[in-house]
């Protein structure tokens, strides 16, 4: 029951932030793109530091090629080792 209560006050919560984010409109911290001119989410990382979706997108992407990047050179050394 009090994860039912939980989920519903987070969307609540949530719902409400969105809200203030249209309302005052600001700008990712990083792209500079405000709420209103993204079609995505805009998520808050710490206290007044916000990330549109594109970037969030862009940063997965990178940290996923360094991640396979990684795991080449780790390859290539085991079958150099061979």
């Amino acid at each position: 029951m009090y994860y039912l209560w939980w989920m519903i006050e987070t969307w609540r919560r949530t719902r409400r932030w969105h809200k203030a984010l249209k309302a005052s409109n600001p700008p990712c911290s990083f792209c500079g793109r405000t709420y209103r001119d993204m079609d995505g989410l805009m998520v808050e990382a710490k206290e007044g530091i916000l990330i549109c979706e594109l970037c969030l997108d862009y940063c997965r992407k990178i940290i996923d090629d360094e991640k396979r990047r990684r795991e080449d050179r780790r390859n290539d050394g085991e079958e150099a080792a061979q």
